[in-house]
């Protein structure tokens, strides 16, 4: 019975031993094993840290938007819209007048004419004469220049030029002349010089344009003088009409 009951406490004791020092013990792993994963993650930093980075690394250049140029051109008159507005206004002996072959000028006015739209008609005399007379330079003249004109033409100088000279010369008609008279005022013998005339002068070549301002009809005043009106006193104010670049955009 003596040695019996020694063992069993000896047993008591060595397990209340073993059950003490498991506790004391386990912390010490933890901490290590903390402290462990603390220095990796150290290591894993440093590493990323250290990476080398290009020499030439830049950033992204900015986006700069494209600049597209464009370019613009008006749609000028065509010879036949050009000759019929002048013919309006001066009658219809203005295609007569010297320095107004307009009509016939496609290279210059547009228009290309075609050889297969000439054709001749009998007249009351039973002689044959062209249908169309402006178009009678096709077969005259039918050289490329004539056949392959612009359908749409070009503001050039040759162009103002040639409408200079005609504008000079129909003003200085006294057909010519009579005819725009009569057509500024028909009421009148001899229009004077009135805002309201002005206007219709302006009226005459820009037909689809807004009124002239109160300045372009005081300049146009200023050409006349009331006290000694003439058929000759209106010639410069419808010559600057006439001339001008305006009326013949569309």
């Amino acid at each position: 019975m003596f040695n019996l009951f020694n063992y069993e406490k000896l047993g008591t004791c060595l397990r209340w031993l073993f059950l003490v020092l498991a506790v004391a013990v386990l912390p010490l792993f933890q901490n290590c094993n903390v402290n462990t994963l603390k220095e990796q993650e150290t290591d894993v930093a440093a590493s990323v840290v250290d990476l080398p980075v290009p020499i030439d690394h830049h950033p992204p250049p900015p986006v700069v938007p494209e600049t597209i140029e464009t370019t613009f051109e008006p749609l000028l008159s065509d010879r036949r819209y050009t000759k019929a507005l002048l013919e309006d206004v001066f009658g219809p002996t203005a295609s007569l007048v010297e320095g107004t072959g307009i009509g016939r000028n496609a290279v210059e006015f547009g228009a290309p004419c075609s050889v297969y739209e000439n054709y001749n008609v009998l007249t009351s005399r039973g002689t044959l004469v062209p249908a169309d007379p402006d178009n009678a330079g096709c077969v005259l003249n039918p050289s490329p220049a004539v056949l392959g004109a612009n359908l749409v033409p070009r503001a050039t100088v040759v162009r103002q030029a040639m409408l200079l000279k005609a504008c000079t010369n129909l003003v200085l008609n006294a057909d010519a002349l009579t005819h725009a008279l009569h057509k500024i005022s028909p009421s009148e013998a001899l229009p004077q010089p009135t805002a309201a005339n002005v206007r219709s002068l302006f009226r005459m070549f820009y037909a689809e344009s807004a009124e002239p301002s109160a300045e372009i009809v005081q300049a146009l005043q200023t050409m006349m003088d009331p006290q000694h009106m003439s058929a000759a006193s209106w010639q410069a104010p419808i010559y600057s009409v006439c001339s001008s670049n305006y009326w013949q955009v569309l």
